[in-house]
């Protein structure tokens, strides 16, 4: 690992680069930062004050070798999904999409270039998000989702995955035993996406 993001219960979002030795910082949250996914240069993190905030990582230069000596968190943009805190985010700098699950049920999915929504997901049913994801090949949001019933705890009966495509249609979806604590994609070399949940 190159580099280290993580949040804070303070609404910090921290970036250490285990190379350069140097650690860089911002506060895009209010309160708590529930999660932080990274596809490099961006950082995207969900907070209990119910924002989605997109963080880039811009390199800095040297004078004379034109070596970088680490970088700077900036702001790209910031937006308040006001509906329920945000509990699990992914981002793609392939696909230029930013993903995120709400406590109450919704994925909201943002454009990376223009910060705007494209479309806003609801996964119905009780459903709950607790993971996502987004595939390297294709660019499919996978959402691990469980049941709540009347914001209680979820349900003994699993977990089910849920694959969009960016525009929020569902393609497929699978129920598995137990609860999810990681799902990881990954793509073959002739261009297809794979998953594991674990």
């Amino acid at each position: 690992l190159d580099e280290i993001a993580f949040g804070t219960s303070s609404g910090k979002v921290t970036l250490i680069d285990t190379k350069k030795q140097s650690v860089c910082s911002l506060q895009p949250h209010e309160g708590r930062v529930n999660c932080v996914a990274s596809s490099a240069p961006f950082i995207v993190s969900g907070g209990s004050d119910t924002v989605i905030s997109c963080i880039e990582k811009v390199v800095t230069l040297t004078n004379s070798s034109q070596n970088s000596k680490g970088g700077q968190l900036k702001r790209v943009f910031s937006m308040a999904a006001y509906s329920s805190e945000v509990v699990c985010s992914a981002v793609s700098k392939e696909f230029h999409v930013v993903a995120s699950g709400t406590r109450d049920g919704h994925v909201i999915v943002q454009s990376l270039e223009k910060s705007n929504v494209t479309c806003v997901i609801d996964l119905q049913n009780d459903r709950k998000p607790s993971h996502i994801t987004i595939t390297r090949a294709w660019g499919f949001i996978v959402v691990c989702a469980v049941r709540e019933h009347d914001g209680n705890e979820p349900d003994d009966d699993g977990s089910e995955i849920l694959v969009f495509t960016l525009k929020g249609e569902l393609v497929g979806q699978r129920k598995i035993e137990g609860k999810v604590s990681k799902i990881l994609t990954w793509a073959s070399n002739d261009g297809f996406d794979f998953l594991t949940a674990a």
